[in-house]
């Protein structure tokens, strides 16, 4: 990026040079050496204004999209990416609720088939535990009478 091209984004987006500094997170003294003194923009800079200023460069004038889904994402305008981020946190909360609903489900079938079981027990086994209890105090009671 060069200064020509710093100075028409700044003009596009109508910011004064102190507003253009604060919206980059730089001093009005650094802005003044790149925009007046020629002084090179150090990358990692560039990016950040790139970043910031994603619709101008989406707009036509420097558009390198090279990193899929991600970095479409990082090229749009920070409204769209927040409107994104609120859909796909959206999209979570609604999953989150249904997989609820779903355990809830299943723990209620669970629930009643453990119910199940127990009234299987009761209804036919019992008798049988029953009949074994007795049968065993009847042989202990055998077994003591013998002694």
């Amino acid at each position: 990026m060069n200064i020509i091209e710093l100075k028409k984004i700044r003009n596009t987006y109508g910011l004064s040079r102190p507003a253009f500094a604060e919206k980059l997170n730089i001093s009005k003294d650094t802005l003044d050496l790149w925009e007046y003194r020629n002084k090179e923009i150090p990358a990692d800079k560039e990016e950040y204004i790139k970043y910031v200023f994603s619709e101008y460069f989406i707009g036509g004038k420097d558009v390198e999209v090279i990193g899929g889904e991600e970095e479409l994402f990082r090229n749009l305008p920070i409204g769209e990416q927040m409107n994104k981020i609120y859909e796909e946190l959206r999209d979570i909360k609604n999953e989150n609720m249904k997989l609820k609903e779903d355990l809830i489900e299943q723990k209620k079938l669970n629930s009643d088939n453990t119910n199940k079981i127990i009234d299987y027990v009761d209804e036919y086994l019992k008798p049988v535990f029953d009949y074994l209890l007795i049968k065993s105090d009847t042989v202990n009671k055998k077994k003591e009478a013998k002694k």
